[in-house]
């Protein structure tokens, strides 16, 4: 449940139950827990949700889109659709995991952020979630902005909020400490979760591919792409930062064609809007970022037959 600031993530105890395998018993009463925990909040949620709404912003105990909220609607509206969404979010977070971004200049998101890394390797250590029997090794490593000579139309507009975001390379490492050679081949993950939620390090499928990589064969980088949790942080600042994991692995040597930007979910979307930004880029002869050699969109939208 979200029951921090804005600026601050979920706890990452959502993130334990999809680094155990589907047939242990374990995740099943891990889920049930979280889901018990979720429940039992729902009474806390009614009072914060006004709360939220009558506080200015930098003191609202918990998020809240604009648009959701005076003189979007008016109180008692926005008090019912605060409810729906954190009840509704929070049933859904306690099952499938998801998380909202960190704020990375915040201390108490910085230090949750930390905390949540080790748990996680710990957890994918015992759960044997490296590939290939090793260990999951998870770095964070500072992403710097995407270069503004090269941003062209609404990527160049001045009011954008320009950052450096975290990002999180994820390898899988011999359990004796063997350093493997650098993999040759780099993975840009995006994650899922409607543009407003989802943190890479709840993001259930990112670990679901490195338990099947083999050992040494690719490296996974998933930048924090900031979240719509404020207009600040609306459209186009997830591009930028895709694009800013992208240049980052540019300058850590990978070439266009080593590199396979794969998304879930949104990021699908993300991933598409990335390669096309890169295409007008290469019509504009702007830079020399090339395209990358692949691309995965993993969606969860089901098939029809025609």
């Amino acid at each position: 449940m979200a029951l921090l600031r804005a600026n601050v993530f979920q706890p990452p105890t959502p993130s334990l139950t999809f680094l155990i395998p589907p047939a242990s018993y374990s995740q099943w009463v891990l889920r049930f827990l979280l889901l018990q925990f979720t429940i039992l909040s729902f009474p806390l949620i009614l009072i914060l949700i006004p709360l939220s709404i009558g506080l200015p912003a930098q003191y609202a105990p918990l998020a809240l889109h604009p648009h959701n909220i005076p003189p979007h609607r008016s109180f008692f509206g926005a008090c019912v659709r605060g409810w729906q969404v954190y009840c509704l979010g929070g049933l859904i977070w306690a099952i499938t995991g998801s998380g909202s971004a960190p704020d990375h200049q915040d201390k108490v998101a910085l230090t949750l952020s930390k905390g949540s890394r080790k748990i996680i390797e710990f957890v994918a250590r015992v759960t044997g979630s490296g590939g290939n029997g090793g260990d999951l090794r998870i770095t964070e490593e500072d992403v710097k902005p995407f270069p503004r000579e090269l941003c062209v139309g609404v990527l160049d507009m001045d009011n954008l909020d320009r950052r450096t975001i975290p990002g999180f390379r994820l390898e899988s490492v011999s359990p004796r400490g063997y350093e493997a050679p650098k993999a040759k081949k780099a993975i840009l993950w995006l994650s899922g979760g409607g543009y407003v939620t989802g943190y890479p390090l709840v993001d259930p499928p990112l670990f679901s591919l490195a338990r099947k990589l083999p050992l040494g064969a690719y490296t996974i980088f998933a930048p924090s792409v900031r979240r719509c949790l404020s207009l600040d942080r609306a459209f186009p600042i997830p591009l930028l930062d895709a694009l800013a994991g992208y240049i980052h692995l540019r300058r850590n040597g990978y070439e266009p064609e080593d590199i396979v930007v794969m998304g879930n979910s949104a990021g699908s979307g993300l991933s598409w809007s990335l390669i096309a930004y890169l295409a007008i880029l290469k019509d504009l002869r702007r830079g020399d970022l090339g395209i990358p050699g692949e691309v995965i969109m993993i969606s969860v939208s089901r098939r029809h037959k025609c």
